[in-house]
């Protein structure tokens, strides 16, 4: 994969774009149209005697660049994901030029990234998964989906019951003394929990995924690892794949869902009220210690999940958590979950979904202007990201093995193994519950006052955790 360390921004706005890179099947594989494509999105923002008539001029460049994109996008109807994929990233790059070539107080400046805005949400959001039209296919999909989120919310509520007190109480203890033997880090307690939470779901779920570019050893430390964030499949995929145990950033509501919210806590989810900005910003302070003492910290540099499939700008958050801590950056791209898990779906469809770990971004080894700048950085990421894409993308289209930036459907192996993993699953969830029975019939317990206990029981610990550790001040 080609990559670029910064983009270029010498071309003069009047210059006109390369028509090959307008076409339906957007810029080619090879490194050298892509930087064509970006060099032609490019502007100069020097200085002149005649800025207002510069800026008169440039705002019209961009505008017919922007028609340009949006008339070849509407001659290849219905665009397919890849060829979406790609122009997204002609229309990304032109918002950015937008944003370096026209003054903030210019009249069209917010009119220009409004209508690129516009465009990409109404022409360029991945197409999902498509579910079944016909009367009893569409039925037996739906059934389907039901059984397996079933399935997974009970998977939940056993883990969380089952395994939260001793990996609070017991684990902590047992790791401490693993760490004195030189026992390896990706095989402590917490770290094979992750694994074993994320493993469980995706199995359950029908969700498989190839990786490629792992280090297999594990990450230097400190780190900050910048992930894809396209659907609630994402957090599941890295506590499987993830080689070293690490803590996320997640949305404090998490912990007002009882054994959800405790698994969150168990595999060191770090809650952030992303309603109140003050607030979150102060709660990054827990990620950034966390970074600094040698633990690497995952977040998604978007800030949510994306509403359209598509890489969305960065927020600041991750590059302050990194400039704070000095840490290295290791970015990750993951292609199909969107399609897989789309917002208007209440479960995922079964599948296959691509993770590429991309090289580790050394701050330090860049030059000055990108290393310690957070803006820049922030370019200098995301463009790496798309650079990622566009490479599985071009690779899928010329009929590459193994890398498909799209949702693939699942092999009869696949299929077979995520339903014998929920048989597997509700048989030892019977076992379970004839232990739990029999106990409590032996000891006289009616189920009654079994049940009033375990709904005590299971308020009291969601309610502790929500307000002495979600609510307690960032500075602790």
């Amino acid at each position: 994969m080609a990559k670029k360390k910064e983009d270029a921004r010498s071309d003069a706005p009047g210059e006109t774009s390369d028509k090959s890179n307008l076409s339906p099947n957007g810029p080619s594989s090879d490194p050298s149209a892509r930087e064509t494509s970006t060099q032609s999105l490019s502007v100069d923002t020097t200085p002149s005697s005649s800025t207002a008539a510069l800026s008169s001029s440039s705002a019209k460049k961009f505008s017919a660049r922007l028609q340009d994109i949006r008339t070849s996008a509407s001659k290849v109807q219905p665009l397919t994901n890849a060829q979406k994929r790609r122009f997204y990233f002609k229309a990304e790059m032109l918002w950015q030029a937008v944003q370096d070539g026209l003054p903030v107080d210019d009249p069209d400046h917010d009119s220009l990234l409004a209508a690129i805005d516009s465009f990409e949400s109404e022409m360029l959001s991945l197409n999902p998964v498509r579910l079944a039209s016909s009367f009893l296919p569409r039925i037996l999909q739906r059934v389907d989906m039901l059984v397996r989120m079933v399935t997974c919310c009970v998977f939940f509520c056993l883990m969380g019951v089952l395994t939260f007190l001793p990996m609070i109480t017991i684990a902590p203890i047992l790791d401490s003394l693993l760490k004195l033997v030189g026992w390896p880090h990706q095989y402590l307690t917490n770290a094979l929990f992750q694994k074993a939470v994320g493993r469980g779901f995706l199995y359950l779920a029908g969700v498989f995924y190839t990786e490629e570019g792992k280090a297999k050893g594990g990450y230097r430390t400190p780190l900050v690892v910048l992930f894809q964030h396209g659907s609630n499949l994402d957090g599941f995929l890295f506590l499987d794949s993830f080689p070293q145990f690490f803590k996320s950033i997640g949305k404090d509501d998490i912990y007002l869902m009882p054994y959800v919210g405790w698994l969150a806590y168990v595999i060191a989810t770090l809650p952030i009220d992303r309603r109140h900005r003050n607030e979150a910003i102060k709660q990054l302070g827990r990620a950034t210690r966390a970074c600094a003492s040698g633990t690497a910290v995952a977040l998604s540099p978007e800030g949510t999940r994306s509403k359209t499939g598509q890489l969305m700008r960065f927020k600041k958050g991750p590059f302050y958590v990194q400039a704070e801590s000095r840490a290295s950056i290791a970015p990750v791209v993951i292609q199909g979950t969107f399609e897989l898990w789309p917002p208007k779906y209440f479960f995922t469809c079964p599948g296959q979904v691509c993770m590429n770990y991309l090289p580790p971004i050394d701050p330090d080894s860049l030059p000055a202007k990108v290393g310690k700048n957070k803006e820049e950085l922030s370019r200098f990421v995301r463009r790496q990201m798309f650079d990622a894409i566009e490479d599985l993308t071009a690779e899928a289209s010329s009929g590459g093995k193994g890398r498909n930036p799209s949702a693939a459907p699942l092999t009869w192996f696949q299929r077979a193994l995520n339903v014998v993993s929920i048989c597997l699953f509700w048989w030892v969830v019977r076992i379970v519950w004839l232990l739990v029975t029999s106990v409590s019939d032996a000891r006289g317990v009616s189920r009654a006052a079994l049940a009033g206990a375990f709904l005590s029981y299971t308020i009291t610990v969601t309610a502790s955790l929500y307000i002495l550790y979600c609510k307690r001040p960032a500075s602790l």
